[in-house]
């Protein structure tokens, strides 16, 4: 599958428009720049193609004159040719997840992230050398969930294999899978947590891929192409889960494995100090204008509840067979104190 991403806020032409085809599928020089020779190039994909549309009142009004015929191509296509799909996003109806000021909430984490890095983020701290170290001499441990390490038998053999870190940057996992000997890409759409992946395989003098780019959308990378997927608690952050367990599913080989840490959504229910219930569930910040007070208040980012429906289900929809499980708390707080777990970490594997 290939992948055409059209975003109303960087596509400000009908130019510009048919630069985002030609860059992202490769259309030949002599490509005419206009909807009759989108038509032939798109129909001539050797691959399956989906375009997917964001900011689409902007992308509208820049398109001008053009916008209905583009539509119209749209639908053609999706219609005669069976590998061909197209998917708008339009931030009118809060469906692609803008804020009341116009902000992307993926944008919005993302600069979050970056500041709380900046104040010294707990997640954001790179391991040491001497971890390093340990790590190369077997002596290591990782997290999905804040507290309780990954059970070691969940990864079987590391050296050699192809690892995903989803979402996963800040020189903490990533580190450790390479000192075992992991050939290992980092995912993340933080500029600082990808550059802390970057300061220490430059300190430890090992290769890492390093992808900025944003889990909400299709993974930048052709199928069955890693071994694991590992993936800490970080879909809190982003409000459709189902299309990320889907991803992973179509990036793994067979017989690949995810790890991902989740949460339980109790976090989203109790008030600050997590002695009262205080919010409906779901606990969606686009949606809910006081929920998204709560947030900015506790400068926490833009954060989503998910059902077990959505983080397992969605893991079964998406083909995968889960094999274990665990629970964990937030580490610290009331409900830490009374052993009332807020996330869970799952095991599954691509059949074949």
């Amino acid at each position: 599958m290939k992948y055409v991403f059209l975003d109303g806020r960087k596509i400000s032409s009908p130019a510009e428009l048919h630069h985002a085809f030609a860059d992202a599928l490769d259309f030949p020089e002599h490509y005419g720049n206009n909807l009759d020779a989108l038509h032939d190039c798109l129909t001539e994909q050797p691959e399956p193609v989906e375009v997917i549309a964001v900011n689409t009142a902007l992308l509208r009004e820049r398109l001008g004159r053009k916008w209905k015929p583009f539509l119209r191509l749209m639908d053609d296509l999706r219609q005669d040719e069976p590998d061909f799909r197209f998917t708008m996003e339009p931030p009118e109806n809060g469906s692609s997840g803008s804020l009341p000021d116009g902000t992307s909430y993926q944008d919005a984490n993302a600069a979050a992230f970056d500041r709380w890095i900046e104040e010294g983020w707990e997640w954001g701290v790179s391991i040491t050398h001497e971890a390093y170290e340990r790590a190369q001499a077997g002596d290591w441990s990782v997290l999905l969930t804040p507290t309780k390490p990954v059970p070691k038998e969940w990864f079987g053999r590391i050296k050699g294999r192809k690892i995903l870190g989803l979402a996963s940057g800040g020189g903490q996992q990533m580190p450790v899978f390479s000192a075992l000997g992991a050939d290992c890409t980092v995912l993340d759409y933080s500029d600082r947590q990808l550059q802390s992946e970057r300061d220490v395989a430059q300190r430890e003098g090992y290769e890492i891929a390093i992808v900025k780019a944003d889990m909400s959308r299709p993974l930048p990378f052709p199928d069955g192409c890693f071994d694991m997927i590992f993936h800490p608690v970080s879909n809190v952050y982003v409000r459709e889960v189902k299309p990320i367990w889907r991803e992973c599913f179509r990036v793994l080989k067979p017989g690949g494995v995810l790890l991902a840490g989740l949460d339980n959504g109790i976090n989203y229910i109790v008030d600050e100090d997590e002695e009262r219930i205080v919010n409906a569930l779901p606990f969606d910040p686009v949606k809910n204008e006081d929920q998204l007070r709560q947030l900015r208040e506790q400068d926490a980012g833009v954060q989503f509840s998910h059902t077990a429906e959505e983080q397992l289900g969605g893991q079964l929809e998406a083909g995968f067979v889960l094999t274990d499980l665990y629970e964990d708390t937030n580490g610290e707080g009331r409900l830490h104190e009374l052993h009332i777990p807020s996330y869970y970490a799952t095991r599954a594997v691509k059949p074949g």
